[in-house]
């Protein structure tokens, strides 16, 4: 994967927003909380692709919430 100089925020949230959604509502069983933990999740995913290249985007969005 690029760098965030060619990836937009638009694209990861586009791309990986309802995988992430999914994904902490299975844990918290709460709409509204699984949509601030995706979006959460979805920014620092971001973040961390504006500083380094990254080869696969899901399993780092996956474990994203162990580095916060």
């Amino acid at each position: 994967m690029k760098n965030s100089s060619d990836i937009s925020f638009t694209f990861i949230y586009t791309r990986y927003y309802k995988q992430a959604f999914r994904f902490a509502k299975s844990y918290v069983h709460d709409e509204a909380v699984a949509e601030d933990i995706a979006f959460e999740a979805l920014i620092a995913l971001w973040e961390k692709v504006e500083i380094t290249s990254v080869e696969e985007i899901t399993p780092l969005l996956f474990t994203i919430w162990n580095d916060e």
